[in-house]
């Protein structure tokens, strides 16, 4: 909600928790921000890829494959990108 917050980024967001808390894991953000947000809103068949839930998905471009893609999601340098045509 932006009453908490000054935009809606979800990248952005991340990137924050794990600057301000560097002892969380990077899996625990992501999780947090995925299953998480899915259980704080009762959607529990979003929020993981397993059998039974849907499909919502996105996708964050990099330059290269990073060597650990959880750590490169929450590090700030992840952007979400356009959709490709």
């Amino acid at each position: 909600s932006l009453a908490s917050a000054t935009t809606l980024d979800l990248m952005a967001d991340m990137a924050l928790l794990q600057a301000q808390f560097p002892e969380l894991a990077p899996e625990v953000v992501v999780r947090m921000a995925t299953l998480g947000g899915a259980q704080a809103l009762g959607m529990a068949d979003l929020g993981a890829i397993e059998p039974g839930r849907r499909a919502d998905l996105a996708f964050v471009p990099a330059g290269e494959a990073p060597a650990d893609p959880l750590r490169f999601l929450t590090s700030g340098a992840a952007q979400a990108g356009p959709l490709p045509a």
